[in-house]
């Protein structure tokens, strides 16, 4: 019990950082992002909706930030108007990949890192689609919004206090929770359900079809990979923390399809 507490400990001073790095982000990019999206930006463009929807998975992709500390990034462009098509094609792009993953993630390798980073890009534009074919709004999707007075207000540091107060103590819980159950997950249940399942005759059944295929290759550890971060409490919190139940359900549905289409290369 000890060891969970601690653990749990770490990654919400960890979170806590991430999101304090995502205020000053989003604050920051507020004011240009209102400039562009009060000239109807989407509306005036539609022929340019694959670019836009490029230019969002690559921000994405390019952002340091993991599934807490984009939160008040994605609070923030809401607020300044860019559309819920433009916020799902940034946050899924980031949840596939993001700049903090050759740092944290220990088999982290470049060959496969950079197939993660295009795969991300563009599984971005295509959710981009997907939300724009079922005409979905923010509203809609979003748990959580930023007030305009917080972000457009002149003194820095109160924009930046108050906003970050605001975020805090919307999804506090939800970290504390998430980090809980993360660390009790790894340290008891996820070697209870691995001994389980390999034990049975269905895992064993499974664990020789897998021996007659290449399990190695590149895009089928992609969809492990994606798979494996469905699994994850803390990444269930931080979706719940921001998106209301049918964009949870959504972002579910989306990233089961893309683990679909990627083990399909298995058998290729």
């Amino acid at each position: 019990m000890f060891q969970i507490i601690t653990d749990a400990s770490y990654l919400v001073i960890g979170i806590l950082a991430q999101v304090l790095i995502g205020c000053i982000l989003g604050i920051l990019l507020y004011a240009p992002l209102r400039r562009l999206f009060d000239k109807g930006l989407e509306k005036r463009n539609r022929r340019d909706k694959i670019l836009h929807a490029l230019i969002a998975s690559i921000s994405g992709v390019l952002l340091p930030l993991g599934s807490y500390g984009i939160i008040p990034v994605v609070l923030s462009a809401s607020a300044a108007g860019v559309g819920v098509r433009l916020i799902v094609s940034f946050y899924i792009s980031n949840s596939l990949f993001n700049t903090l993953v050759p740092y944290f993630e220990n088999t982290f390798t470049w060959g496969l890192g950079i197939k993660r980073a295009i795969i991300a890009l563009l599984a971005g534009v295509l959710s981009s689609y997907v939300i724009g074919a079922i005409k979905l709004t923010g509203s809609r999707l979003l748990r959580l919004e930023i007030p305009e007075n917080l972000l457009g207000q002149e003194n820095g540091i109160k924009r930046f206090a108050f906003t970050g107060n605001r975020i805090l103590l919307s999804i506090g819980a939800y970290v504390i929770i998430g980090a809980v159950a993360e660390s009790f997950f790894y340290a008891y249940a996820l070697g209870d359900i691995r001994t389980w399942f390999y034990s049975a005759s269905a895992g064993l059944e499974f664990a020789r079809f897998l021996t007659k295929y290449d399990v190695g290759n590149h895009i089928f550890l992609i969809a492990i990979y994606v798979f494996n971060s469905l699994m994850s409490p803390l990444k269930l919190s931080s979706l719940l923390a921001l998106w209301n139940i049918r964009g949870v359900i959504l972002y579910y549905l989306f990233s089961f399809f893309i683990c679909g289409a990627l083990t399909i290369s298995l058998f290729l």
